[in-house]
């Protein structure tokens, strides 16, 4: 299990690239960072911002912004004789350029739009690609020497959908589960899809995610209810729930994935499912339920509740007193998660992030090597460049394994559950 996008978030300035002489080709200030002093220009003589930009296909002029147009994330358009990218889905009435301070934005925007400029974007997504590439490639050489796995596979909190009738009244309450990691550093929770059975109507439901180290939400979904029959369910990719690390400063603490029952649309209502989350489960009833509630519950304790908040807390939610929570152990609420916990390299990657300095450089070289040599648009001799540099990868190619050879991760803190041999870490080895 990994956290790609923190992994990415964590070691994003630990290799920079080296800005060009003079005033053409210009990228983002904020892609020359470097933690490590290493940039990926010397990975090569050949990987110059001159040769990758004329690597990268023409692209068509931008549409001028308007309006009354609803941007997704990605869409470029043209403001002023500036293009922009749209950092956010949904991104309606917000003008490009309006608020903007030229040595902050154009580098990180202003939540809504960034300057737009195809051979900063390219760096910036063959960075994170190169990230994301060296981590999993790691997690992949563990996994086959066992040792990192699942401690509990993915299942559903329920297995079959609540009676129709049995409706839940509102109580005018921010509703649903508490969810404690119980200690185990590299040890995470990850939610990947929400169930959510509702009555009454079709609409949309605002879920959010909490901690209570923070008041402002780690996350906000959208989920369009459009059946009353059983559990419809909502896919997410990056909902993490780790005992420490992420947006959470300290180890431990509580989530809280709920949503607000006066803000659901007009009649509708969850379904209950009378399951009794203060007790084991009957084990005469289902085995099963049994087993897994005892794998879960070494590493994660449930519980639903229920919190007092105001009609209109949905115009600013944030996380109330926590110590307004009541429990209610037999009412779900109409949601259902399908979860796993999974041992957790993330933390211990980004910790540890200036070991990863070298073997980044060389990864990110070699993949963008690699695209300048097979791309038809280089403007030098095609045959005279290939030959030369299909000599230049293999070499190339032979020193990033060297560099993950020579990688040693000190994992001795983490939960021995997670451990080749209790109590004496794992060292990070390449076969």
């Amino acid at each position: 299990m990994l956290r790609i996008k923190e992994i990415q978030q964590g070691l994003q300035h630990l290799v920079g690239w080296e800005q060009s002489v003079g005033t053409q080709p210009r990228i983002s200030q904020s892609l020359t960072e470097s933690e490590s002093g290493l940039t990926f220009n010397a990975a090569h003589d050949l990987l110059t911002l001159d040769n990758i930009r004329a690597t990268l296909p023409v692209m068509p002029a931008a549409p001028e912004w308007k309006d009354n147009v609803t941007y997704s994330k990605g869409e470029i358009v043209n403001q002023g004789g500036t293009d922009y990218i749209s950092l956010v889905n949904d991104n309606l009435g917000h003008q490009p350029g309006s608020d903007f301070n030229a040595d902050y934005n154009d580098d990180f925007g202003d939540g809504y739009w960034r300057v737009y400029d195809q051979l900063s974007e390219y760096l910036r997504k063959a960075t994170a690609d190169g990230i994301a590439r060296m981590a999993n490639r790691l997690v992949e050489e563990k996994t086959i020497n066992k040792s990192s796995k699942q401690l509990f596979e993915r299942k559903n909190l329920f297995d079959v959908a609540g009676r129709i009738d049995n409706r839940i009244p509102t109580s005018h309450c921010l509703v649903g589960y508490e969810i404690e990691p119980l200690k185990g550093l590299g040890v995470t929770t990850q939610i990947h899809r929400i169930g959510l059975q509702m009555t009454g109507a079709t609409g949309n439901v605002t879920v959010y995610l909490f901690h209570s180290s923070r008041k402002t939400p780690l996350a906000t979904l959208t989920l369009r209810i459009l059946t009353q029959k059983g559990y419809q369910w909502f896919s997410q990719s990056d909902l993490f729930l780790p005992y420490m690390g992420g947006d959470m400063r300290n180890d431990g603490g509580k989530f809280y994935i709920c949503y607000q029952q006066d803000a659901l649309p007009y009649g509708m209502q969850g379904v209950n499912i009378s399951r009794d989350w203060s007790r084991e489960p009957c084990g005469g009833c289902n085995t099963g339920d049994v087993n897994a509630w005892r794998s879960m519950t070494r590493y994660i304790r449930i519980s639903p509740f229920r919190m007092p908040v105001t009609a209109n807390w949905a115009q600013n939610p944030e996380l109330p007193d926590i110590d307004t929570v009541a429990y209610t152990p037999t009412t779900c609420y109409g949601m259902n998660l399908d979860l796993s916990i999974g041992c957790d390299l993330s933390d211990f990657i980004i910790s540890q992030r200036g070991i990863f300095a070298h073997p980044l450089q060389l990864q990110v070289g070699y993949d963008l090597l690699r695209f300048v040599k097979n791309n038809p648009n280089v403007n030098v001799n095609r045959n005279q460049m290939n030959a030369a540099l299909q000599m230049d990868l293999e070499y190339m190619r032979r020193d990033v394994e060297k560099a993950y050879k020579a990688l040693d991760l000190d994992t001795e803190k983490m939960d021995s559950a997670c451990l080749a041999c209790k109590g004496n870490g794992v060292k990070l080895r390449t076969c």
